[in-house]
């Protein structure tokens, strides 16, 4: 078994959602809410996995992002790579 290294200075992340297998129309509606509970608890970062498919979901998510006035990245290889996005709250 491979022992994962965790950076103890990196950033926690505070709640995820995962999106494989949702619609786009679901997946805005689903990030949404899911954004409104995290900032309801006070969250500072969540990760948002879209995974890479066609991209659809990602590019949604990321318009909603952007509409909202949200900060966000792609994640780094470590947080779920190029199909998952942070979000600073």
């Amino acid at each position: 078994m491979r022992k994962e290294k965790v950076n103890k200075f990196a950033p926690q992340i505070d709640a995820e959602i995962d999106l494989h297998g949702f619609l786009e129309r679901e997946a805005i509606e689903a990030v949404s809410e899911f954004l409104k509970r995290a900032e309801a608890k006070n969250f500072s970062r969540v990760r948002i996995v879209t995974g890479k498919g066609t991209g659809v979901l990602q590019k949604g998510v990321r318009k909603l992002l952007q509409e909202q006035k949200y900060i966000f990245e792609t994640a780094k290889i470590t947080e779920g790579g190029s199909g998952a996005l942070i979000v600073k709250l």
